[in-house]
């Protein structure tokens, strides 16, 4: 974070354009007056989201500071004071002092509040400011914990104590080890546990988003989603032991709007069927064939919006 009250210059040819150094202009607000835009972008050489700053509509915008979500102007809220940028950065909900008159940082970031819920890939945050500088937040994620019940519904022990599930939860073919999706600094990555819950280790790392891991039927490699910092979801494989780096299950998307989520494993360790991720409107689901390492569609979403039948494609 810059606070020595400048603005860094960046040399890129216009906001979020592609060979510039920066792409993924995302969340654009306009400042008082009208004339300029404040943003976030993504710096591909730092592998960082950045606030940015940019007259409309010129071709000079100026780097402001790094930021884990979208970025908020905050009028001042009396004559000849700074307004501010609301944003989180490293888990705080921050306030940094802003001349959006002479488009400069005004002095140090001030916290404002923790664990505000945040989404990384998106940049997506629970915050609003009105114009009267009012600001609401939803602090929290909920916590969960994994159990074991028999077949009759009484609890038969636990796995570990609470933590940031988020769904996703798969036991290994001899039941002997867990994948679950864990919520950790805004994002979500696969953790592995022991039936027991004595032994733990995360699985993934940011900065790319991982979810809904599925064992193959020998447990050796694990299925998953991965999402860059930018971009859509792709199929991918990993050694289960976390060894080595994940490993794209085809070269092409085979088709521009398909994400790569997968449900399950064939037994006979040939498939692994996956969908577009996207819940209520899900459009199609495919297989994917390991021996030859290609896709094809299995059932189609036939209307867009909740409750449409599926048909076989």
């Amino acid at each position: 974070m810059n606070n020595n009250n400048q603005v860094v210059g960046a040399s890129v040819s216009a906001p979020g354009t592609k060979g510039s150094g920066f792409e993924g202009l995302r969340w654009p607000q306009f400042l008082p007056g009208g004339d300029r835009l404040v943003y976030t972008a993504f710096d591909k050489q730092l592998q960082q989201s950045r606030a940015m700053v940019a007259d409309y509509p010129g071709d000079k915008p100026a780097l402001l500071m790094q930021t884990d979500s979208r970025v908020q102007y905050a009028p001042p809220l009396r004559p000849g004071e700074s307004g501010h940028l609301v944003f989180i950065h490293a888990g705080s909900l921050l306030a940094q002092p802003f001349d959006a008159d002479r488009v400069r940082l005004a002095g140090e970031a001030l916290p404002i509040a923790q664990n505000v819920i945040y989404y990384r890939p998106n940049l997506a945050a629970a915050v609003s400011i009105s114009e009267t500088g009012v600001l609401v937040y939803h602090a929290g994620f909920p916590n969960a914990q994994l159990k074991w019940y028999d077949r009759n519904g009484n609890e038969a022990g636990e796995v570990r104590r609470p933590s940031l599930y988020w769904g996703n939860v798969r036991i290994s073919g001899d039941g002997r080890r867990i994948a679950a999706t864990v919520w950790n600094d805004g994002a979500p990555g696969i953790w592995i546990f022991s039936v027991s819950g004595r032994e733990s280790r995360q699985f993934t790392f940011f900065p790319e988003i991982h979810r809904r891991p599925v064992w193959s039927p020998d447990g050796t490699r694990l299925a998953f989603g991965k999402v860059p910092d930018h971009g859509s979801p792709r199929l991918v494989t990993l050694d289960s032991t976390g060894n080595g780096t994940p490993e794209d299950f085809a070269g092409e998307s085979p088709s521009d709007h398909t994400q790569g989520i997968p449900t399950d494993w064939s037994p006979d360790g040939r498939f692994i069927v996956f969908d577009d991720g996207v819940g209520e409107e899900q459009r199609l689901v495919w297989i994917a064939n390991l021996a030859s390492r290609t896709y094809r569609p299995f059932l189609k979403n036939s209307f867009p919006q909740m409750g449409s039948s599926f048909f076989a494609g």
